[in-house]
């Protein structure tokens, strides 16, 4: 009779508990010289470290199966050349939309689909060379309930080697990726017509990283600046720039990177042919869900026609209001001569003082034409002085309340702290954003001023309740000669006074904004640095 791995319970000294050991048992009879038996011969060998080591063995490829099968990763092992499948976990068994009855049976037996494609040539070059296989994104035809469908995956073979080294198999790895696959295509897919679309389109488009490195132009940029692909690539954009505009646009770009929000600005770019024509250039930031700029994208309108006429007027307006400020001067002087020379019961005197005013008046508009003017030549001179800034609102008030008699002026709030700044320039935003309250509110009687001292800035706002105005002008009141349309007709002026405001107040690195509703009125808010 024979046993292996008989277990036996020992105890080894008379104070020590048994233990269970394992032995591999042979009994054979013994004869005596009559061929009878007389007892028995046990031969017994301890196998109990061999069974226990065997044991942990086993346990330890359990617990390593049990983890293939709830991996991630798609795992299975195929045997022999015919590719017999001996292991498949979980993940690999629903890729391949199967039960659990593959094990077994060959490879092209499970997924029959593949015979005429590339996958049993790649897994019997990976059998018998064995030399590894890895590809991503690599495309399978598999056929999930009847139907099939294109499948994409990151995939690696392996050779499955016996404990003598031989390869007796492959081991396959892979992750589906066919839902990033798609999505993928589709924004590739996106992206070209895209580029379709921005190669028709007349302006000259690009793209820039969230730095600012522009790494895509239009067809429409190569066919003005004459430039090549392969020349852009290791060129700048600066080169295309007016020589007289570099620094300024560089400088402006460079700080608008650093910024979160649109931008845009006007300067001269050189055509194939070398002739310089001004575009406007807009530039708008892509955010992630983070709200972090991904990249800019930007394009570029030709506005030369439009800009030239522009610098045209703005060339004749420069000469005619210093042409007009000398003889209005003089008729201004002689007006008040007149006025000192004349009593208070004469008659003339009313046409006098109707003459000084719109002597004033003209005076007034001829002052904002100059300084539009200069404010374009970037020749607005500033003469900064630290001052305390609410005694110059309270001054403003005081001394512009004695001719506003239909409106009262009331002042909330204060700042207790000095700014350092060109006061006469402050007190000229203050003297217009009063003036346009009273002039657009001739029904109302009251307007307000308020005064709010924040951390790093003061907030001041200017507010009226009368015509107001729809949302679609509020971003375009500072633009030069801009007019509200509807309102043009009964408001005189030339839309120039928040253009000149919102210039000196971004000056001092201050921001200028309007809210408004129809009919509610409006409030003109600006910031200064403290």
């Amino acid at each position: 009779f024979k046993s292996t791995e008989i277990p036996v319970m020992l105890a080894r000294a008379d104070n020590e508990e048994p233990e269970q050991r394992y032995f591999n048992s042979t009994m054979q009879p013994i004869y005596n010289s009559a061929d009878k038996i007389i007892g028995v011969t046990n031969f017994g060998y301890d196998v109990t470290e061999q069974i226990m080591a065997r044991k942990q063995v086993e346990a330890s490829e359990k617990r390593f199966s049990n983890m293939l099968a709830q991996s991630l990763i798609a795992i299975a092992i195929l045997r022999g050349p015919e590719m017999v499948v001996t292991f498949a976990n979980d993940a690999i068994i629903a890729i391949w939309g199967k039960g659990p009855d593959v094990f077994g049976k060959r490879l092209d037996e499970v997924l029959p689909e593949i015979k005429d494609q590339v996958f049993p040539e790649l897994l019997n070059d990976v059998y018998t060379t064995g030399v590894h296989f890895a590809s991503n994104e690599i495309k399978c035809i598999i056929n999930r309930n009847g139907k099939e469908e294109d499948c994409y995956f990151n995939l690696v073979y392996q050779p499955y080697r016996d404990v003598d080294n031989s390869i007796t198999g492959v081991t396959v790895l892979a992750i589906e990726v066919t839902v990033q696959m798609l999505a993928k295509k589709q924004m590739e897919e996106s992206e070209q017509q895209f580029r379709n679309f921005a190669d028709t389109i007349q302006n000259l488009a690009w793209i820039a990283d969230e730095d600012g490195l522009i790494y895509w132009y239009n067809q429409r940029w190569y066919d003005y600046t004459g430039a090549t692909q392969k020349e852009k690539k290791g060129s700048r954009w600066e080169e295309w720039l007016h020589p007289d505009h570099i620094k300024k646009v560089i400088a402006f770009i460079e700080q608008a990177w650093k910024k979160d929000e649109a931008f845009e600005l006007t300067f001269p770019l050189r055509r194939h042919d070398g002739e310089y024509r001004w575009f406007l250039t807009r530039a708008y930031p892509v955010k992630d869900f983070n709200g972090k700029i991904e990249r800019w994208i930007g394009t570029s309108t030709d506005i030369h026609e439009q800009k030239t006429a522009e610098l045209k007027k703005d060339e004749f307006i420069s000469i005619a209001s210093h042409e007009m400020k000398t003889p209005l001067t003089t008729a201004k002087g002689y007006i008040e001569l007149l006025l000192m020379s004349l009593s208070e019961e004469d008659a003339t005197t009313l046409y006098a003082t109707k003459a000084n005013q719109a002597v004033e008046r003209l005076n007034e508009l001829v002052t904002e034409l100059l300084d539009s003017s200069k404010i374009q030549n970037g020749q607005l001179n500033f003469t900064n002085t630290t001052f305390d800034f609410n005694e110059l609102v309270e001054e403003t008030l005081e001394n512009f309340q004695l001719s506003a008699k239909s409106h009262t002026l009331q002042k909330i709030g204060s700042c207790s702290r000095k700014i350092n700044a060109d006061r006469g320039r402050l007190q000229q935003v203050l003297i217009n954003l009063l003036s346009n309250a009273i002039k657009y509110s001739p029904k109302a009687d009251k307007v307000l001023v308020t005064i709010e001292e924040q951390t790093d800035t003061i907030q001041v706002s200017v507010q009226d309740f009368g015509v107001g105005m729809s949302v679609k002008h509020l971003n375009k009141v500072f633009d030069r000669y801009y007019r509200v349309e509807e309102q043009a007709i009964h408001f005189q002026g030339l839309g120039l006074g928040l253009y000149i405001c919102k210039n000196i107040i971004e000056r001092y690195g201050g921001k200028m904004w309007v809210e408004s509703e129809p009919e509610k009125g409006s409030t003109f808010y600006f910031t200064l640095p403290l």
